[in-house]
């Protein structure tokens, strides 16, 4: 595998692909805002840590973290550059605003009737209607080109949704395909269905604490956990950096679960050919 080569929003641009460069991915990506882990960035009116939950009356399955009660949870992040407005973005795959029909890059113009202009405002608005089980009506002008970066004056559609705020629960799957040998590659790769349902799985296992993105040391802790020693140990860190950078194609530091599913569909014909190769 090649490195898929980027800068993520906050950190200098690295090396483009064909540069012969390779970056080190962000261990601690930038902080999101919304309903994202980690700490806020001061003065931005962010709410304070959000604790790492497992499921509900059990345990993370990577960290054997302890249960807890889960928090209200929205299912998207949203960033604010000088002289532009709030934008949404890395929505979580089957979460709350997914389902709403929000996406990524949709301008935020309110929420629960509250004007959005700037990062207070949005965190006003969800200090008063951030609640499990509440529905925040959700106001967006969607771009008329969703393939590059939003400036103002590009053409827009206006978009009214309900959004019913969800709570924070780790998804268990049944009759999962086992993953933890080199012999468990070949059927899920020719099964699209078993790959998927491997993929919704691992996610689930991977991403600790339930935000619905994997953040780039969620992905370090968790993958080779996840796989088992034996496949683990076919996979060196510069596999695992590489794996992530391909991945990550929107360069936010999260992975969200198509680009997961995607890393997924890259890592095990890599590790059936390193089998092959160790017998």
């Amino acid at each position: 595998l090649r490195p898929s080569l980027g800068a993520s929003a906050t950190t200098p641009p690295g090396p483009r692909p064909g540069s012969g460069g390779l970056r080190t991915p962000p261990l601690q990506p930038r902080p999101p805002v919304g309903d994202s882990p980690g700490t806020s960035r001061p003065g931005s009116g962010s709410e304070s840590q959000v604790p790492k939950l497992p499921q509900l009356g059990s345990h993370s399955s990577i960290t054997g973290a302890p249960a807890d009660d889960p928090p209200p949870w929205i299912g998207f992040l949203v960033k604010q550059r000088k002289g532009k407005p709030v934008i949404i973005e890395d929505v979580a795959h089957d979460g709350p605003a997914e389902n709403a029909g929000l996406r990524d890059g949709d301008v935020l113009v309110s929420l629960g009737g509250e004007p959005v202009s700037t990062m207070k405002d949005f965190w006003r608005a969800m200090k008063k209607h951030k609640f499990i089980g509440n529905v925040i009506p959700v106001a967006v002008d969607r771009p008329l080109d969703p393939t590059k970066s939003f400036r103002l004056g590009d053409g827009t559609t206006a978009l009214t949704v309900d959004l019913v705020v969800g709570c924070k629960q780790r998804k268990v799957f049944k009759d999962v395909p086992p993953l933890r040998t080199a012999a468990d590659i070949a059927p899920i790769l020719a099964d699209a269905a078993a790959l998927e349902l491997v993929a919704k799985s691992g996610f689930s296992q991977i991403d600790d604490d339930l935000s619905g993105l994997i953040s780039s040391d969620e992905f370090h802790q968790g993958f080779n956990k996840w796989v088992g020693p034996e496949l683990a140990a076919l996979l060196t860190e510069l596999d695992l950096q590489t794996l992530w950078l391909k991945a990550d194609e929107d360069d936010s530091g999260f992975l969200k679960y198509d680009e997961f599913e995607s890393l997924l569909k890259e890592a095990l014909p890599l590790l059936a050919d390193r089998a092959a190769q160790t017998r």
